[in-house]
């Protein structure tokens, strides 16, 4: 597991979810679960660093935050037992982001 942060959201246009590295530029993975855009965030990461390193690029140190992400689809129990729904039952899905220091 790397220490970067990463922001998940829904992508109503690719019908996926999107898990953004912001500290690594361009470093951008998708899932059709948040679980599975994670795990690909973490390869995309993973390859970030190794190509940096091939080329010599600087890589950023991760800043020591840690965003706890709420994030669940009203109606889908599977994802509800992992985070509570923040939004009424026929809703598109919306994630909570809360960011707190890594220790």
């Amino acid at each position: 597991m790397n220490k970067y942060q990463v922001i998940l959201c829904w992508s109503e246009d690719d019908q996926v979810y999107v898990a953004e590295v912001p500290e690594l530029p361009g470093c951008v993975a998708h899932g059709a679960t948040q679980i599975d855009a994670l795990q690909n965030a973490n390869d995309a990461v993973r390859l970030w660093v190794e190509t940096a390193r091939e080329f010599g690029d600087a890589i950023p140190e991760p800043r020591g935050w840690r965003l706890l992400l709420a994030c669940a689809v009203p109606g889908d129990s599977r994802l509800e037992r992992e985070a509570p729904p923040l939004g009424a039952a026929g809703e598109a899905p919306r994630c909570g982001i809360r960011s707190t220091r890594a220790g």
